[in-house]
């Protein structure tokens, strides 16, 4: 097998920085954008951290079962179709329409923090868990 040129492997690890500064770069963005929905309490800050681990462990695990799995042509169709899947459900605006009613302004207020951090989590899953999972997914075996 070859070995890689230095410009390829420099260029990789700018890919893999950007990406992963960016994947990091989000969570904060996102939690401070749900957080006045679900009354600003800490549960849904820990409940977005706890979500975007989860979420980067299962994609790099995912990343690594299809890298052993399939070959590189097949990888490639299944990260294509994961990712327009994923562009999909996102959705197109933080309007009204989409997002729960804070909880100071609901009728039937949920009760405790347990309460809580299953609605942030859930929401956490629908609004931007597909597009998060699937940026991860990158066939690592070809930088070493």
């Amino acid at each position: 097998m070859r070995k890689p040129s230095t410009s390829l492997l420099v260029l990789y690890g700018c890919t893999i920085f950007l990406s992963s500064f960016l994947l990091f770069l989000i969570q904060p963005v996102f939690a401070k954008l749900i957080l006045p929905w679900f009354g600003g309490s800490a549960a849904v800050w820990i409940t977005c951290l706890v979500f975007f681990q989860v979420a980067l462990l299962l994609g790099y695990f995912y990343a690594d079962q299809v890298a052993r799995r399939l070959r590189p042509v097949h990888q490639a169709g299944l990260h294509i179709a994961l990712l327009a899947a994923a562009l999909l459900l996102l959705p197109a605006s933080s309007g009204n329409r989409r997002r729960p009613r804070p909880i100071a302004m609901a009728t039937q207020r949920p009760s405790g923090r347990r309460r809580v951090a299953v609605h942030a989590y859930f929401h956490c899953s629908l609004m931007i868990g597909g597009a998060f999972f699937g940026s991860m997914c990158r066939d690592t075996r070809n930088c070493s």
